[in-house]
């Protein structure tokens, strides 16, 4: 499955990615894509996860990919931020992504 152009803006969410926000530990996420833009708002008082495809995952990821600009503001003394281009946090398994 692919996201094309994806144009994706989160202000208040915790987890935010082009595909997936947060993927949970069932979950298997294979054979997708997205390009296009993921940004994340205010990071004020809560940890974010930002990525290209997928924000959080805990499931399975293969063969995925994002072509994606992930952007993130300053994070402030009371927040905290994972980004990535693929996926803003992983804990669990990656293959051939």
């Amino acid at each position: 499955m692919g996201l094309p152009h994806a144009s994706v803006t989160a202000a208040t969410t915790r987890r935010v990615g082009s595909l997936i926000g947060h993927s949970r530990l069932a979950t298997l996420v294979t054979d997708c894509w997205a390009t296009g833009s993921v940004t994340a708002a205010s990071f004020a008082d809560q940890f974010r996860y930002v990525g290209g495809l997928i924000g959080g995952n805990r499931g399975r990821v293969g063969a995925a990919y994002a072509g994606v600009s992930v952007t993130v503001p300053d994070v402030d003394t009371t927040g905290f931020a994972y980004a990535g281009g693929l996926i803003g946090n992983v804990s669990g398994p990656l293959t051939a992504s």
